[in-house]
């Protein structure tokens, strides 16, 4: 027979923006699993609350929003020189 500890889930959920692990591992808000990098990079890094359970706060190794930013602006570049595609952030005033 296995010890009890062993089927014990350990749970732990941040306060501040509702992230939880589930046996170290992370859950985003939203249910879907993460790395705590990234969600230092994206979440507590930006907010710096001493509230923050994440043991990564502090860490800029995983993604931030800089990074994300990065990404787009590629895309965006590839877009108009590969398919003559320009973003429109619809603040042109016309209709189409």
């Amino acid at each position: 027979m296995s010890d009890l500890t062993d089927q014990m889930i350990k749970c732990r959920q941040c306060e501040k923006c509702g992230a939880k692990w589930i046996n170290d591992q992370l859950y985003w808000a939203t249910g879907k699993k993460g790395k705590n990098d990234d969600l230092a990079g994206l979440v507590c890094n930006t907010v710096n609350s001493p509230e923050c359970i994440n043991p990564e706060k502090g860490s800029e190794t995983g993604d931030t929003w800089e990074k994300r930013l990065g990404k787009l602006k590629q895309l965006s570049t590839v877009m108009e020189k590969e398919y003559d595609i320009k973003w429109d952030s619809g603040s042109s005033g016309s209709d189409f």
